[in-house]
């Protein structure tokens, strides 16, 4: 990249740095999505829109890049969220699927990455896991999916795979084995929290009812939150 001689050892420590971020978000995040090339036998779509032109494609790619540093920026200007909050989104019971246990933590401060609630549901036979975690500054790498409206799906036997987006535009994995009867499904909010169902013989519907029920508003002002007033000057004397 031609950088300059005196800032070479930065943009080598930039270099490194964004290559582990990258490798934790694929790790934390997109694992989902690579589980889609598991079986060589799948019969697999997936899709990317295409650019009109060279110029749309550069167009698009910048647009990718700014919202992607402001998520990233956003991030960084936040306090670490605190994990007791993320456990007031999760009900005491939804989709007819009372709450067993309630469980929050946190690794690392940086960005709030790593903080995160979780909740069991259970009802008969079917058991599942209600999810939010706070993926930081990730999350904005994550978004990548959701700037470029990238949509997939894979069948294989008896289970599909699916990434898309959900009517607010936001990114969606989506995935469910009939045979075992184990499913999941995911939504990633105001890139950065990713709210996620995952169970056994528990039917879809009520896997995107539990997510879907989660307050996205509400943690969209997590995300964002407003800056506080600047206290008035008192006169002076």
């Amino acid at each position: 990249m031609k950088s300059a001689p005196g800032k070479t050892a930065a943009y080598v420590v930039l270099a490194v740095g964004a290559a582990i971020l990258i490798n934790l978000v694929v790790t934390a995040v997109i694992q989902p999505i690579t589980r889609m090339g598991e079986d060589l036998g799948a019969a697999a779509t997936v899709t990317v829109p295409a650019a009109r032109s060279g110029a749309g494609e550069m167009a698009k790619l910048k647009a990718a890049g700014e919202q992607i540093a402001a998520a990233s920026e956003r991030a960084r200007s936040t306090e670490p969220t605190d994990p007791e909050v993320l456990k007031t989104f999760l009900p005491p019971s939804v989709a007819g699927y009372p709450r067993t246990a309630l469980r929050a933590g946190s690794v690392g401060t940086s960005g709030g990455a790593g903080a995160s609630a979780e909740a069991s549901y259970a009802r008969g036979d079917g058991t599942f896991t209600l999810t939010i975690t706070d993926l930081g500054e990730a999350g904005a790498l994550a978004g990548i999916a959701t700037a470029f409206n990238v949509q997939s799906s894979t069948e294989s036997g008896r289970r599909y795979d699916r990434i898309g987006q959900t009517p607010e535009g936001r990114m969606s994995t989506e995935s469910y084995d009939s045979a075992s009867k184990h499913g999941s499904y995911g939504v990633l909010v105001a890139e950065r929290f990713m709210v996620q169902a995952e169970g056994d013989a528990v039917p879809m519907a009520s896997l995107k009812a539990a997510v879907t029920g989660i307050d996205g508003a509400r943690l969209q002002v997590l995300a964002n939150p407003r800056p506080a007033p600047d206290k008035p000057v008192p006169p002076a004397g």
